[in-house]
């Protein structure tokens, strides 16, 4: 039995903009988990709804409705769309909340969904090429299910998705991959060295050149991030996890108090980004505090910090709320188990 929107949350208050939308919103369903902390709402729309609303709408009702409850809220939005709509147009005018949902998510798919040619050879086919990668082939599976949901589930279309790998032209920065690993190397060298001056000259004496005590010391850098063995591997033959793991060897070869880490699992896959992040707790706790980027909830859940939000030219500490949406995610799991909410 459908109901209208403020039928079943007539004390909810929104900005002025969500309640125009929810005028023409019906809810369908409400169901909770066995230990009703995660209730998820069930809507029918008129008309499309950026997922920026949805987002606000989640986070409205879990403050006023659920203030003090330990509650996550997640909306199911249908649109029940007019004629006017096919999968060509409405990619044209969805794709900004597409983006947002992708990113909120994780932000490989993200980067893949952003990197995409998308074309319809037929009014129901989408055909997307995807630059070529170990990645890409992996990861491309989740991104396609992504888009058969918002299209088919969320928007009744019948769409079909062909997928292409296409080579990419290699870049300037890849020409020089090379070169900038060898940099990298003798960075890690040379800080090593310069420490070992600074620390013990006259036992660098003792025991030998200066640069031969550097290059131990830049040795055992790259052993402490896995890299031993990699000493004089050429560049080809480096992952990006490999790649990320000599940057870290270098940070830690400046013996410095604090290591910054701006996206350092960024175009990783979830393991070496996991592992990556391994590397870095077990810096911190070796006394070395850890600054670190990401917009990757699943890291903040598995190794939890402060936490601070950057957003709308403004940081704040959100610590309390960074696990919303993977306790959504994960709890979604068990949806099969819901209980069902009279409404």
């Amino acid at each position: 039995m459908e109901k209208d929107f403020f039928d079943v949350f007539p004390s909810l208050k929104v900005k002025k903009e969500l309640e125009e939308l929810l005028d023409m919103v019906f809810v369908t369903r409400v169901s909770c988990n066995p230990s009703r902390t995660h209730i998820w709402v069930y809507i029918k729309s008129e008309r499309w709804i950026h997922k920026k609303h949805i987002f606000e709408l989640e986070e409205q009702i879990e403050r006023q409705i659920f203030a003090g409850l330990n509650v996550t809220v997640t909306v199911i939005e249908k649109f029940r769309l007019s004629g006017q709509y096919n999968p060509q147009n409405f990619l044209e005018t969805y794709r900004s909340s597409m983006e947002l949902e992708l990113r909120s998510y994780n932000m490989l798919e993200y980067n893949m969904f952003r990197q995409a040619q998308i074309s319809f050879p037929g009014e129901n086919d989408l055909h997307m090429i995807l630059p070529d990668s170990v990645i890409a082939r992996e990861k491309s599976g989740i991104l396609i299910e992504y888009l058969q949901k918002v299209f088919c589930e969320r928007c009744g279309m019948d769409l079909k998705v062909e997928l292409e790998f296409r080579e990419t032209q290699e870049s300037k920065y890849r020409k020089n991959a090379a070169v900038q690993i060898a940099q990298e190397v003798e960075n890690v060298i040379r800080h090593a060295k310069l420490n070992s001056k600074n620390e013990e000259p006259v036992q660098s004496e003792e025991a030998g050149t200066a640069e031969k005590k550097a290059e131990k010391k830049a040795l055992k850098y790259l052993e402490k991030v896995g890299l031993k063995g990699f000493e004089k591997s050429r560049a080809s033959k480096l992952s990006s996890g490999q790649k990320q793991r000599l940057a870290i060897a270098r940070a830690l070869a400046k013996e410095t108090d604090i290591i910054m880490a701006d996206e350092p699992t960024g175009n990783l896959d979830s393991e070496t980004g996991r592992q990556i992040v391994e590397l870095l707790k077990s810096i911190c706790a070796s006394g070395s505090a850890i600054m670190m980027t990401t917009h990757n909830l699943h890291l903040l859940s598995e190794y939890p910090g402060i936490v601070y939000r950057f957003e709308n030219h403004q940081i704040k500490e959100v610590t309390n709320e960074y696990s919303r949406a993977i306790k959504r995610e994960k709890e979604q799991e068990t949806e099969e188990k819901t209980t069902n909410v009279t409404i």
